[in-house]
């Protein structure tokens, strides 16, 4: 437990890059720091953080170096004892979510669900509300709640400290909850653990010109990342576990036809990451609403949001800066100019004010 509770506090850690420390010192667990360790650390921070680097000019800066002298690799690592049910399923509350829970169910595969919440997305409690509300309209066999506060992330560090010249700070979000969630797999043996992650977030948004590196905004969802963590995870510490994504193989347009068929589950999911349920207001919630004015009847939508985004000064020009290219990282590369121009047919078909739409298209053609 020693060696899994020191990941998790490591990964964590990675967060404090945002801050462009020089050095990382680990303490009293350098004889966990392994060359192995330290290669998967430097892999997550280079590329979660990529993003980082791009929005903070900071195209030399290539993470701390590690004070402690790289430690023997360890052999230290368990066999799971399996429990009666095989699968731990992440559930986030969204689209992607329900849609591949309901897939699990399909095929007649048990599983516990699993919802984290975090302190930078407000209440705790109102976080796993929407979730339940979500799982209701589901079949898990057990349901798991993690409780996150984060005083780093919640306190207003770059305005206490100019200094550092940083205008964003970052998380490795998905790493971070892959090692806190294995306490709980060791717990109930659980041979697998499950996200939703598909497959638009192996493509990164756009190349760095001052280093010629990929920046991918999702690149913790990615396959490359979810094949380093699996082989990391059995080579390391937790042998015969195993963490995959179900979506992967499927892109967003595919999960959007899957929801016509779940109308009612649909009506209680949520996925932004500002104020839940809905802002209304930033790139996410925009590409939702969108997509699900594009697939699903108009009814359903307007009960989900309450309102026509379209009409969102905001939103309008959010859209009209994603065709003019004034900011390549809009929409979180959710979305391709071709697609949205795509979906505005849809969503005109579908009921959407047809000015709006169009008035968009031109400004595609300028």
């Amino acid at each position: 437990m020693r060696k899994i509770y020191f990941h998790i506090m490591a990964v964590e850690a990675c967060k404090f890059v945002s801050l462009q420390p020089a050095f990382f010192d680990v303490g009293p667990f350098s004889d966990l720091q392994t060359q192995a360790f330290v290669r998967l650390w430097q892999t997550i921070y280079y590329n979660v953080w990529a993003q980082w680097r791009y929005e903070n000019n900071q195209p030399n800066y290539k993470g701390p170096q590690f004070v402690q002298p790289i430690a023997e690799d360890s052999s230290i690592k368990v066999l799971l004892d399996f429990g009666s049910i095989p699968l731990l399923a992440f559930c986030g509350g969204g689209k992607d979510s329900l849609v591949s829970l309901r897939l699990l169910e399909q095929a007649g595969i048990p599983y516990a669900s699993y919802a984290y919440s975090h302190s930078i997305y407000g209440t705790a409690s109102k976080q796993h509300h929407l979730i339940d509300q979500l799982l209701n309209h589901l079949q898990p066999q057990k349901r798991h709640q993690h409780w996150i506060y984060d005083d780093f992330m919640d306190a207003p560090v770059l305005g206490l400290h100019p200094e550092f010249g940083i205008k964003t700070i970052a998380a490795a979000e998905t790493p971070n909850s892959i090692f806190g969630v294995l306490p709980l797999v060791l717990q109930h043996g659980y041979q697998y653990i499950a996200l939703a992650h598909e497959r638009s977030a192996d493509t990164g948004n756009l190349v760095w010109e001052q280093t010629g590196e990929e920046i991918n905004h999702q690149w913790g969802k990615s396959y490359a990342a979810e094949k380093l963590l699996n082989s990391y995870l059995q080579a390391e510490l937790i042998e015969n576990l195993s963490y995959f994504s179900l979506l992967k193989p499927i892109y967003d347009v595919l999960i959007f036809t899957f929801l016509p068929e779940d109308i009612e589950a649909v009506a209680a999911t949520h996925s932004c990451n500002i104020e839940k349920p809905w802002c209304k207001r930033c790139p996410k919630c925009a590409y939702v609403w969108l997509n699900y004015m594009a697939y699903l009847p108009t009814q359903v939508v307007d009960q989900i949001f309450q309102s026509n985004l379209l009409t969102n000064l905001k939103i309008s020009l959010l859209f009209d800066k994603c065709w003019g290219w004034r900011s390549i990282l809009l929409l979180s590369a959710l979305v391709r100019l071709m697609r949205l121009n795509w979906l505005l047919n849809c969503a005109a078909v579908r009921g959407l004010m047809v000015w709006q739409c169009r008035c968009l298209q031109r400004n595609a053609r300028r």
